[in-house]
């Protein structure tokens, strides 16, 4: 780690030296901790993060972001993680065009299949009322837990080695099509399509593609009917091609009432089995305390988020997970020892929580929860509650 440590904090300052030489810029630091209790124990990030931005040239931006990051848990106690983290070059060389060079936020528009920062190019065309977006990206120079990059046996065993910091190293390139008017109607959709090469050079390789396409659909003033589908093409190294199926339906309601209300309901649904698996990018947790990842699982998800005042927010979260296929590897290891072949339903989990924000400058968010494998049949009778008790405070320099 201390390599690794040096090399990063070099590059840091190289960017920030650099950087400095330019006119007109602008910086700050953000400052954060998040304690949390869980099953797992506890543990707590301490986070250093500083910014700064620019402008190059009439049409050229600068903008470089890091973190440190002390995290502490009951294995490693402190371990020092240092981050690059948002740092691209704009460019703005017509009208309706943008180009970002650099570590970029891209995700796909169903939010299921690739998210999060990736070092490479993007860009972005508007074309008479819609949007396209490209990205061109490598992944084996980001931190393997920012990444969330876990396609393979060997992608988990590094990613469980505190000697590895680097992600998975894969191409992913992906088109985004964005048509807010579809037809002429009020009916909006998002189309999609990314690629995934395995540049690791291992004999436990895959390769995927996917197509993706999401629609929303007002039904009434503040009801918003949102309807999404995505098919996953896998090439492994033995075996022909799999094809993995993913899709969700779910509507927003914004309650008519003096108080911000807003009521979600969301069903979400992914193939299983290893020869039609659905296989995301990114595993994205899909659960608060109990996290399995968008393989071989169904969730069924209510959501209420009030606005109390200005600078109060309460949210309350419902959900209910599903197995697909009994035949389907399980992802959350916690319960892995307590599954049970010929069940399907897993259990429920309960989340709520409070964000405080007095001022722009100043964020708490406190969170707790619980999973309750009780109410499932999926997980033996000795699987135990599962609960958590967090809180996130930053503060901005």
């Amino acid at each position: 780690m201390s390599l690794i440590f040096k090399k990063t904090l070099i590059s840091a300052i190289l960017v920030f030296l650099s950087a400095g030489l330019l006119a007109a810029y602008d910086f700050g630091l953000v400052i954060g901790e998040s304690p949390e209790y869980s099953a797992d124990g506890f543990a707590n990030t301490i986070s250093v993060g500083p910014w700064f931005a620019a402008p190059v040239g009439e049409n050229t931006g600068f903008y470089a972001s890091g973190s440190f990051d002390l995290n502490y848990d009951k294995d490693n106690n402190w371990e020092p993680i240092p981050q690059l983290n948002r740092t691209v070059f704009l460019f703005y060389p017509a009208t309706g065009l943008s180009l970002e060079l650099g570590r970029v936020t891209f995700s796909d528009p169903l939010g299921i299949i690739a998210s999060g920062l990736f070092d490479g190019l993007k860009g972005s065309l508007a074309v008479k009322e819609t949007r396209l977006s490209l990205g061109l990206f490598y992944t084996g120079l980001l931190y393997k837990k920012a990444a969330e990059i876990k396609l393979t046996g060997d992608d988990y065993l590094n990613y469980i080695d505190s000697d590895v910091y680097f992600a998975s190293r894969r191409f992913l390139g992906g088109l985004n099509w964005e048509i807010p008017v579809l037809f002429g109607s009020s009916l909006s959709a998002s189309l999609t399509g990314l690629v995934q090469f395995d540049l690791n050079g291992k004999d436990d390789y895959l390769h995927s593609q996917y197509l993706g396409a999401k629609f929303m659909i007002p039904l009434i003033t503040g009801l918003d009917l949102n309807l999404a589908a995505a098919l996953d093409l896998a090439e492994r190294e033995s075996g022909d091609p799999g094809i993995g199926l993913a899709g969700s339906a779910g509507v927003n309601w914004l309650v008519p009432s003096k108080l911000q209300d807003l009521l979600s309901f969301t069903i979400l649904w992914s193939s299983g089995a290893k020869e039609n698996a659905f296989v995301p990018v990114t595993a994205i947790p899909q659960g608060r305390v109990f996290d399995p990842i968008l393989s071989g699982l169904m969730t069924i998800k209510t959501n209420y988020t009030l606005s109390l005042n200005p600078s109060i927010s309460v949210s309350a979260d419902l959900g209910y997970f599903l197995r697909t296929d009994l035949g389907a590897s399980f992802s959350d290891s916690y319960y892995t020892r307590y599954v049970k072949a010929d069940s399907y339903a897993l259990g429920t989990e309960l989340y709520g929580s409070v964000i405080w924000a007095p001022v722009s400058d100043l964020q708490a968010v406190l969170g707790a929860g619980v999973f309750l494998p009780g109410l499932g049949d999926a997980l033996d009778s000795d699987a135990p509650i599962r609960g958590k008790i967090s809180l996130g405070l930053a503060f901005s320099l």
